[in-house]
């Protein structure tokens, strides 16, 4: 395990596998803070990787039920769907994962999705033709 995850909850249901490597969404329940947590199978290493930074200015988004991983064009997504105790009609939020020049891993907010009519969607997976499922 990396260092620092000793005191991590792991969130299975929250996990995809894209070119090769494991993701799961991590809640360090010591510093509050919410990780990606990683399997590399071609170098048979686990890592850690940052969430976008504006999740990383709040607290407890992957504990959320409506947040999850998913894969577009072999690349990682994270699907963020805000809500709050006042159920506010939020839309639901698409971020990518990307490999920039220097070969840092970076962020990008892909999509927004609008409930039709107040009432929400929850996405699922992409098909062949990026369509998105939802349900």
């Amino acid at each position: 395990m990396p260092e620092g995850t000793d005191d991590c909850d792991l969130f299975c249901d929250k996990s995809v596998c894209c070119k090769g490597v494991s993701y799961w969404l991590l809640y360090n329940m010591w510093t509050w803070e919410d990780i990606i947590y990683l399997f590399d199978m071609h170098d048979e290493e686990f890592h850690t990787i940052p969430l976008p930074d504006k999740f990383r200015r709040s607290k407890n988004y992957v504990l959320d039920e409506d947040t999850s991983l998913t894969q577009l064009n072999e690349s990682l997504a994270l699907f963020y769907h805000p809500t709050d105790k006042y159920k506010t009609v939020s839309p639901i939020e698409m971020w990518v994962m990307y490999e920039s020049s220097e070969g840092q891993k970076c962020w990008s907010k892909f999509l927004s999705i609008d409930p039709i009519g107040g009432i929400y969607r929850t996405p699922i997976l992409f098909w062949k033709s990026d369509e998105l499922l939802m349900m």
